[in-house]
């Protein structure tokens, strides 16, 4: 049994600590012992090894076992946590060495998030590592290097900002892995590995002891290797759950999303796309296409008026970073120059045009339950690809061009993998209305399934 661990999802895991036929102690011993034995790509995933303080909490978590004490579903798992999500004896730095002085020295609480998890009996190894602020798509960090992508190797990019909770999952030495997503960040990266990525609607989940990188759409986000599993955390460290009433099958409208959105898919990504939606439709989801030239405007405005994200990343941290910007990534360091060009007025006119289109988005689609597209129009470029400037900007516009969609106008989203055609990786995202993140897993449970 203990040769396949790796591999099984965290409900599955769950379900033979229940039956006391794994031990916590075991089983957090194991994946450290994973750990230490895996690549030196992997062990990229890992920046705080936390394996004092988790062995401790799994002795707790195996007493609970044997006196059939256990707190809940989930006692005595181990999971990791993006390097943005403060935990007392684990300040965040967010992959950036201009925070490593300045946050240790402070007096550190325990993010939200963190505090539900434990008093639910879950098991932090470690810290995992991100772009640097969680500010990119690709999966790059000069300050402190990143895995590639594990799946594909030969350099390929794993995607970000949450690249080590993806990787880490997908090597098997964290059953499950929280992150934050601001414009795909959980989403692109676990597309990339063919995992589940999971973006709840705004609020739903506390961002109370994160590190911000923009406070109007920063999400706290789950990677995991099935839907359940994302579904059973979400449970744990979500605020309370709405008492939302589930449509059958038959009575469910998702609405076909292709514009902009599948222009750059090659052949065989379309084809997959297609074949899967056929698959969706034959268990009785009535599918139905529609142009969202919302979505195309959106992204227009961006690119010419800026990016919101831009403008509140450079004005949180700027009185730390102002003078130590040489010391930061370049590609970082060039996303938070342009935020510090933005004025103010600039960003009160783009925040209304925002507005407008979200409003005449959601009368586009009041009569849709859910939508579905392709998460990614690319695959995951190689190193060499983006050797310059002007490469790394058209690459990180392709990735969060879909993803961003979701935060801007508050959908929950999550990716599901389909299927790996040769070097390629396909996932498709479903879209939930704000505040409907039990009916969209529900749905995705369904359609997991089929895929």
């Amino acid at each position: 049994m203990s040769g396949d661990l790796k591999k099984k999802f965290a409900f599955q895991l769950d379900s033979l600590i229940e039956k006391n036929k794994l031990d916590p102690v075991y089983l957090t011993e194991y994946l450290f012992d994973a750990y230490e034995s895996s690549s030196k790509n992997t062990k990229l995933a890992f920046v705080n090894i936390l394996k004092k303080q988790a062995l401790k909490e799994a002795e707790k978590a195996r007493k609970r076992q044997k006196t059939g004490k256990r707190l809940g579903f989930f006692d005595g798992m181990p999971i990791s946590w993006k390097d943005v999500i403060d935990i007392s004896y684990a300040p965040a730095l967010a992959g950036s060495k201009v925070l490593e002085y300045t946050r240790n020295s402070r007096n550190i609480k325990d993010a939200t998030i963190f505090k539900k998890a434990k008093a639910r009996g879950l098991i932090s190894i470690a810290k995992t590592s991100t772009v640097e602020f969680a500010f990119g798509g690709l999966g790059l960090n000069k300050s402190n290097p990143l895995p590639y992508n594990i799946r594909l190797g030969r350099n390929y990019l794993a995607g970000g900002s949450s690249t080590g909770s993806a990787a880490a999952v997908f090597a098997g030495i964290s059953p499950i892995s929280v992150g934050t997503d601001t414009a795909g960040s959980v989403r692109i990266p676990a597309a990339w590995h063919g995992l589940v990525g999971f973006k709840p609607s705004y609020k739903r989940i506390s961002k109370r002891g994160i590190l911000p990188l923009s406070k109007t759409y920063d999400t706290v986000g789950i990677i995991s290797k099935c839907v359940l599993d994302a579904k059973l955390l979400f449970g744990i460290i979500s605020k309370k759950n709405l008492d939302i009433e589930y449509k059958s099958n038959k009575d469910l409208k998702i609405c076909l999303v292709k514009d902009f959105i599948t222009q750059d898919l090659n052949a065989k990504a379309l084809e997959e796309f297609e074949f899967s939606l056929r698959r969706i439709s034959k268990i009785g989801y009535k599918i139905q296409e529609s142009k969202m030239p919302e979505f195309f405007k959106i992204n227009e405005v961006f690119k010419k008026e800026g990016y919101l994200v831009n403008y509140e990343a450079w004005n949180y941290w700027k009185n730390i970073i102002k003078f130590k910007l040489s010391d930061i990534d370049h590609n970082v360091k060039k996303r938070f120059l342009l935020g510090k060009e933005m004025k103010k007025i600039q960003i009160i006119e783009l925040r209304n045009k925002i507005k407008k289109i979200k409003k005449d988005l959601l009368l586009r689609i009041e009569n849709f339950d859910f939508l579905i597209l392709p998460t990614l129009s690319i695959n995951p470029p190689t190193l060499k690809k983006i050797d310059n400037d002007k490469n790394y900007s058209y690459y990180n516009e392709k990735v969060l061009s879909n993803t961003r969609i979701a935060n801007i106008f508050n959908f929950s989203a999550i990716t599901l993998p389909v299927k790996k055609i040769g070097t390629q990786i396909f996932s498709i995202t479903l879209l939930a209305k704000s505040n409907d993140d039990e009916r969209l897993l529900i749905l995705a449970q369904n359609i997991e399934n089929i895929l």
